[in-house]
């Protein structure tokens, strides 16, 4: 167990970036792996309550970081770090590039640190192990077990063989993230530094009164003592003038006061005699403008009346007028209606005689149409007969003669065949029984 002052416990937390000069001196580091393991004494926890510093890391803004308070009366914090689960977010936060191939690089790693056989672990045992992360675990020694540790440590664990990792391809990439690290750090102590300065006090210049006392101090006062009573006397001369000036100026004031208070007056006392005087002018017109008034109303009263009598003589006349007109109105309403009424009868007994005698032609002409139209079939059946017997009776004797022109023609056929021999016997015998023709029947 060994203490570690150059551990960056900026990079645990963003709240804890002023532990790292504060609190060193209470700070025991134990690293086992990659647990981390710092312990705090109670002096610690006081002096950052006293500073106004937080005594407890941000749980939620770091993942594997646990804060343990021991229960016993020391009042010992203990802080377990796993730094693999550290890394991961520390460079994310400090490279971003760097972190997005993290998961590839952690499969390699996983690949080239691999643990070698425990004949190889016992004959490496002294050598010096070189650290995975150089930002977060910095180079330590290793001793034996068998060796001493120091006895002021306040937190110890079961010591275990480590086992030996080799270094990997992404060295010299953590060596850039370590290096930006320092940089980070280092920004951060020139804030605090700046924060934490003095204002310096204002350089004052010396006058000449300071300088003459400073110089009669020195031993040269007997040779500035005529120019120093020149000055005072100066300086009396200046105040006396500046006194006078101030009396000058302050009655000069009162006079000016007092001359504005008379100008005042007298002006309150012209106004005064003007307001009266216009008061008085003002009655005057006031009294002529009721007089005035009594009398344009009196005028207006009588001509008032005068309209209103006028105006009712007006009302009467046009009442009766129109009284008049609207009697007259309904006569004439009244005789124009009876004779448009008469009028309306007589043309409609005239348009309904009309229609009668146009219904009664029109029944005639039906009926002569009707009776035409008898006469007209009558004549045309007995037309229809005729023709129809004459031409049956045509018909009749045309039949006949081609009856007969027939017959003449079969006659004069079987009497050629009977003068005719006969020179061949008939294939086949002639029927008795022949079909007689119905012209041969009629003949």
């Amino acid at each position: 167990m060994s203490k570690h002052p150059n551990i960056p416990i900026c990079q645990l937390s963003e709240a804890w970036v002023e532990y790292r000069w504060s609190t060193m001196r209470f700070l025991t580091v134990t690293r086992d792996g990659f647990i981390l393991q710092l312990s705090f004494s109670s002096e610690a926890t006081a002096y950052l309550q006293a500073m106004g510093l937080p005594t407890r890391p941000q749980e939620s803004s770091v993942s594997g970081i646990e804060c343990v308070n021991d229960s016993s009366d020391t009042g010992i914090k203990r802080i377990t770090v796993d730094l693999r689960k550290l890394q991961k977010n520390i460079l994310q936060q400090v490279l971003p590039d760097a972190a997005i191939n993290y998961d590839l690089e952690n499969k390699i790693q996983e690949h080239l640190t691999a643990p070698k056989t425990e004949a190889f672990k016992e004959d490496n045992k002294r050598k010096e192990i070189k650290a995975i992360n150089p930002i977060i675990s910095p180079k330590k020694d290793h001793t034996e077990p068998g060796t001493k540790e120091n006895d002021n440590t306040q937190f110890r664990l079961l010591g275990l063989s480590s086992t030996v990792y080799e270094s990997d391809g992404s060295k010299e990439l953590l060596a850039a993230n370590e290096e930006s690290a320092r940089d980070i750090r280092e920004s951060i102590q020139l804030f605090h530094s700046t924060v934490h300065d003095k204002a310096q006090p204002a350089h004052r210049v010396k006058t000449l009164k300071q300088s003459s006392s400073s110089s009669l101090e020195t031993g040269d006062a007997m040779k500035m003592q005529p120019l120093y009573a020149v000055d005072k006397a100066y300086e009396n001369r200046q105040k006396y003038d500046i006194q006078m000036k101030k009396r000058n100026l302050v009655m000069q004031v009162y006079n000016n006061k007092i001359q504005a208070k008379s100008n005042v007056q007298g002006f309150h006392e012209e106004k005064r005699k003007h307001v009266k005087e216009q008061n008085e002018k003002d009655s005057i017109i006031f009294q002529q403008d009721i007089e005035q008034n009594q009398l344009t109303r009196l005028n207006f009263i009588k001509t008032a009346k005068q309209r209103q009598k006028q105006f009712s003589q007006e009302k009467q006349q046009k009442a009766s007028e129109h009284s008049f007109v609207k009697e007259f109105n309904a006569q004439h309403t009244s005789v124009s209606n009876t004779l448009l009424k008469h009028d309306r009868m007589l043309k409609s007994g005239a348009k309904t005689q009309e229609k009668i005698r146009f219904v009664q032609s029109l029944k005639e002409n039906e009926e002569k149409q009707k009776s035409l139209l008898k006469c007209l079939k009558e004549h045309r059946r007995l037309t229809l007969q005729i023709e129809n017997s004459a031409e049956k009776e045509a018909l009749n004797s045309v039949v006949l003669e081609n009856a007969l022109d027939r017959l003449q023609e079969a006659r004069g056929h079987v009497a050629s065949i009977k003068v005719q021999q006969v020179t061949a016997a008939p294939m086949f015998k002639i029927p008795v029984n022949q079909p007689v023709s119905k012209t041969m029947c009629n003949i």
